[in-house]
């Protein structure tokens, strides 16, 4: 039943953009997950019998999420684990390479739930978050993040703030303090 439950969960990451990679074989069986962008930094989660044998889904670096009956809680649960987790990339020093792509890993940073592409040749970054799209570009004339589609006001020059005013526009929930 192990196996059945984690892929459950693992399809309930797919849609909060976290990938994952199944190591069944291994004891316990476990989900291994971590953003797209950062595939060496990640958790783990595995099953294991609660309070009167009931499932529940168990993270490597957080104890108990949800029992294995709620796949999408425990989704939910692992994306606010990762938030914190990639919140410590904050503490380290940011390479500049550009408005999108620091807008970029901004986001991954700060909701890694949300799906982002790198920015393409165009000069959008393409962002989505369970089902609403946005595409968000550097405007040189302003020196400043604009909508391109799927939201409107200022977003403003500075990248952190951006991603999360990105991520509140597209309802995710960011950093660390978003799992209290």
């Amino acid at each position: 039943m192990e196996p059945q439950y984690l892929g459950e969960l693992a399809e309930a990451l797919v849609t909060r953009g976290l990938l994952f990679r199944k190591r069944y074989g291994a004891f316990p069986a476990t989900v291994e997950i971590f953003p797209t962008d950062h595939p060496s930094v990640g958790s783990g989660v595995y099953v294991k019998a609660g309070v009167g044998g009931v499932p529940w889904f168990i993270s490597v670096i957080g104890g108990p999420l949800r029992p294995c009956h709620d796949p999408v809680g425990a989704g939910e649960a692992v994306t606010e684990l990762m938030g914190e987790l990639m919140g410590a990339f904050d503490e380290l020093p940011r390479v500049r390479r550009g408005p999108l792509p620091s807008l970029y890993a901004a986001l991954r940073r700060r909701a890694p739930q949300i799906a982002a592409a790198r920015p393409d040749g165009g000069g959008l970054l393409h962002v989505s978050y369970r089902g609403q799209e946005a595409q968000v570009a550097w405007d040189d004339d302003l020196e400043q993040y604009a909508w391109r589609r799927g939201g409107s006001g200022q977003i403003g020059s500075d990248a952190e703030k951006a991603a999360e005013l990105i991520a509140w526009a597209l309802g995710a929930r960011t950093g660390p303090a978003a799992s209290g």
